[in-house]
């Protein structure tokens, strides 16, 4: 597995001075140690909301990120950056998981 991901300057009337994106590879026998591990639905972080809404966190799922595009707009660059070290280590976390598991076959490595 690996984890793309980056931060784009972006100039919007609507709010956010920043957008976060992100695409974590996997491969068929990486996503079938997932599925076996039921981590497809779980949260794979928290991040933190910055347009005033009813919750301070909103949650990223695994799923929304996982062989597809992932996109945030954030207020700023430092939130942007929070948030990309936030999505690190959460699949730092989820190789230390993976590679925990005993039941299963396939590579297990996620490059950071």
């Amino acid at each position: 597995m690996n984890l793309t991901i980056s931060i784009e300057d972006v100039k919007s009337m609507f709010g956010g001075d920043c957008k976060i994106k992100a695409r974590l590879n996997a491969s068929d026998a990486e996503v079938e140690v997932m599925r076996n591990m039921s981590l497809a639905g779980t949260e794979l972080a928290n991040l933190p909301s910055t347009f005033g809404q009813k919750y301070p966190y909103e949650p990223v799922f695994l799923a929304e990120v996982l062989n597809r595009d992932w996109e945030r707009k954030l207020k700023t660059k430092p939130e942007a950056q929070n948030a990309e070290v936030i999505l690190i280590d959460a699949c730092k976390t989820l190789k230390m998981r993976m590679d925990e598991y005993d039941g299963s076959s396939g590579p297990k490595n996620i490059e950071l």
